[in-house]
């Protein structure tokens, strides 16, 4: 991603101390242009909402030059997003309505150059928070603890049959090895096919 980080930091800080006033056009201009978007708000605090965007924009500016922990945040925040069914299509709505908002702030000094350096931005944001999104896989935690829980149960079976306690510790670890195995190659599959 090549962007005027400074242009792009300097421009941010002309925002930043009327962030309230961002948030709430932002959202303004969001459920105006994009009716659809408002039921994947309801019951959603929207005062802790609209801190929560400020918060992820202002980590993101903060951290626009260091991938290595920028990258991680965004795919993090794009698996959050599926738990609030976020779907790719929604990433468009978000991004113009951004634009938006921030062109009705700055006014003249929302130049073309300003407005292109903040489309690269937020394309590499969106296209990140995909990323996360697409490499989440529902339901793996649940999935671990059933196996788990299905792992236990023989193991308690077999050893109320009187096995030694060498061989509880033995087995208890063989069993858990070929049990995380087995999960690596069974959610290597799901993603190959949801690819």
């Amino acid at each position: 991603m090549s962007l005027n980080i400074q242009l792009i930091r300097d421009s941010f800080e002309k925002a930043k101390p009327i962030a309230d006033k961002v948030a709430d056009k932002f959202y303004e201009f969001l459920w105006t242009d994009y009716p659809a978007a408002k039921p994947l708000f309801e019951g959603v605090p929207m005062k802790g909402q609209k801190k929560a965007l400020i918060g992820s924009l202002v980590y993101i500016v903060d951290h626009v030059d260091q991938a290595d922990k920028l990258v991680p945040y965004l795919k993090s925040m794009g698996e959050r997003h599926v738990k609030y069914g976020t779907q790719p299509e929604h990433y468009d709505w978000v991004g113009s309505s951004l634009l938006k908002t921030f062109a009705f702030f700055f006014g003249e000094e929302w130049t073309d150059e300003l407005q292109n350096e903040w489309t690269d931005a937020y394309n590499f944001i969106a296209e990140t928070m995909i990323s996360g999104a697409e490499e989440y896989l529902p339901g793996a935690e649940e999935l671990r603890e059933k196996a788990h829980d299905v792992c236990q149960n023989i193991l308690l079976d077999t050893l109320n049959e009187g096995l030694d306690a060498e061989f509880e510790a033995f087995a208890r670890a063989r069993v858990r090895k070929l049990l995380f195995k087995i999960l690596e190659e069974e959610s290597e599959k799901i993603l190959k096919k949801s690819a």
